[in-house]
């Protein structure tokens, strides 16, 4: 019975010496003191990120087999695994050429993804997809418009017939921009960011236009000269009001003196895309930075402006019973609590950098509320009313 024992745990440190020098003698291969990460130990999440990224690289002049084995820090039968998974999930022709580490996959023609979808998902989403995009967003929208649009061709048409009466009964309302530059800037930047290119941009702020316009120059501002452009890294794009925004991180000039940083955001600038005058390559390329969130950075704000220099403020408004209504059900912003008095007020409080953007809000409510703090955005409101006032 002990010889047994002894057989066997002599047997078990054997395997995991074997293990490990098979673990040394491949790290030792890929000259680097990491060890493998094995694929089944990747999250779906982290799985899916691989499939797209080694379909860019396959669909962008092929991957050799030693780069996908060093890009996702792998062994070759997991590299193997890696590249059998984007063939069969994105139906992907991937070629292979050449042997051993210098076989090239490369992919030609288009690739689709597999999806697994039912009927009740697709269509009512279609019907959605495509009024948001025909009535409002089609400029910015055209791609998933498209997507929408190929999707459709394969549902059959018992099940299109089926759900033809909501077609013209489902509708998100939008209000949209004018401005027809908002369609090409908008591919711009969304390229930029997957290739993680910076832009040079020729930007006018809505403060600045309104200058113009007061001191008599054209409605049509003369462009700048390529040296004077603004170079941005593009971080993020959100849809509000009417228009596209997109988060952007200037490029510090050689020259340029360091501002003091209030947090890790208040470098970061917004702008409105229908605003932009003229954008082109930046001719430089930039890495997303990790530590960026846009749920972060917008939470910060009321829902646009980010006023980066101000303190966080809590902001308390008190709306009475009668016109409550039009606030508890709607989730405004992401740090909101509402809170009922007795006497039936409702105290609705959020956490803000900045009161510009607030004041809108407020005035938008009208007498139904009362600003409890800060006294600072009491004054603007004092201040605006009395402008109000002048007026009539």
């Amino acid at each position: 019975m002990a010889k047994k024992a002894k057989k066997a745990k002599t047997a078990v440190t054997a395997k995991a010496a074997k293990s490990a020098k098979t673990v040394k003698r491949l790290t030792k291969a890929r000259g680097t003191a990491e060890l493998l990460m094995p694929l089944k130990h990747a999250t779906a999440d982290e799985m899916l990120e691989r499939m797209f990224e080694l379909k860019r690289m396959m669909e962008s002049g092929g991957a050799k087999f030693s780069d996908i084995k060093k890009k996702f820090k792998v062994s070759d039968a997991q590299a193997f695994l890696l590249i059998k998974r984007v063939r069969a999930g994105f139906h992907i022709d991937a070629t292979g050429i050449g042997t051993g580490d210098n076989r090239v996959y490369s992919s030609t023609g288009g690739s689709r993804l597999s999806l697994d979808l039912i009927e009740n998902q697709v269509l009512p989403a279609l019907f959605i997809l495509r009024d948001a995009t025909e009535r409002s967003l089609a400029p910015q929208m055209r791609a998933a418009f498209t997507f929408g649009r190929t999707v459709e061709k394969h549902i059959d048409d018992a099940t299109r017939k089926k759900y033809q009466c909501l077609k013209d009964r489902i509708r998100l309302r939008f209000t949209q921009s004018k401005n027809p530059s908002d369609i090409t800037n908008y591919e711009l930047f969304v390229n930029a960011m997957a290739d993680g290119k910076t832009l040079l941009i020729d930007y006018r702020s809505a403060k600045s236009l309104a200058d113009a316009s007061m001191a008599g120059e054209s409605a049509t501002p003369k462009h700048k000269a390529t040296k004077d452009l603004w170079h941005v890294e593009p971080l993020a794009m959100f849809y509000a009001r009417r228009s596209f925004y997109a988060v952007l991180k200037p490029v510090a000039k050689p020259s340029a003196t360091k501002e003091a940083v209030s947090d890790k955001y208040s470098a970061l600038r917004t702008i409105r895309l229908s605003r932009i005058l003229s954008v082109i390559d930046g001719k430089t390329n930039f890495t997303m930075p990790d530590w960026f969130s846009l749920d972060e950075y917008l939470e910060d704000a009321w829902e646009i402006i980010r006023e980066g220099g101000e303190a966080k403020s809590t902001v308390v408004i008190e709306v009475d019973a009668a016109f409550a209504v039009n606030i508890k059900d709607t989730l405004w912003h992401p740090t909101q609590e509402i809170s009922v008095r007795p006497d039936g007020v409702h105290e609705f409080s959020f956490r803000v950098r900045g009161m510009k953007e607030i004041l809108y809000f407020v005035l938008w409510l009208g007498h139904g509320a009362r600003v409890k703090q800060p006294k600072s955005l009491q004054d603007l409101v004092k201040a605006e009313l009395k402008a109000i006032a002048g007026r009539y």
